[in-house]
Protein backbone atom coordinates (compact mmCIF):
# COMPACT_ATOMS: atom_id res chain seq x y z
CA UNK A 1 0.00 0.00 0.00
CA UNK A 2 2.81 2.44 0.83
CA UNK A 3 4.59 1.66 -2.44
CA UNK A 4 1.37 2.40 -4.33
CA UNK A 5 1.05 5.77 -2.57
CA UNK A 6 4.61 6.69 -3.51
CA UNK A 7 4.28 5.64 -7.15
CA UNK A 8 1.05 7.65 -7.42
CA UNK A 9 3.06 10.77 -6.54
CA UNK A 10 5.03 10.43 -9.80
CA UNK A 11 2.07 11.88 -11.73
CA UNK A 12 0.42 13.79 -8.89
CA UNK A 13 0.07 17.59 -8.87
CA UNK A 14 2.33 19.86 -6.81
CA UNK A 15 1.78 19.74 -3.00
CA UNK A 16 0.24 16.25 -3.08
CA UNK A 17 1.42 14.07 -0.22
CA UNK A 18 1.18 10.58 1.24
CA UNK A 19 -0.35 9.70 4.55
CA UNK A 20 2.18 8.96 7.29
CA UNK A 21 4.78 6.38 6.38
CA UNK A 22 6.60 4.23 8.95
CA UNK A 23 8.50 6.39 11.42
CA UNK A 24 6.14 9.33 10.87
CA UNK A 25 7.68 10.39 7.54
CA UNK A 26 5.63 11.79 4.66
CA UNK A 27 6.42 12.20 0.97
CA UNK A 28 5.40 15.48 -0.69
CA UNK A 29 5.50 16.60 -4.33
CA UNK A 30 7.49 19.84 -4.62
CA UNK A 31 7.76 20.89 -8.25
CA UNK A 32 9.53 18.08 -10.12
CA UNK A 33 10.72 16.42 -6.90
CA UNK A 34 9.27 13.98 -4.38
CA UNK A 35 10.61 15.10 -1.00
CA UNK A 36 10.61 12.91 2.11
CA UNK A 37 9.96 14.84 5.31
CA UNK A 38 10.82 13.30 8.66
CA UNK A 39 9.12 14.26 11.89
Amino acid sequence: EQIEELTALITAPNRSQTSSLPGGATAVVEGNWIVFKLK
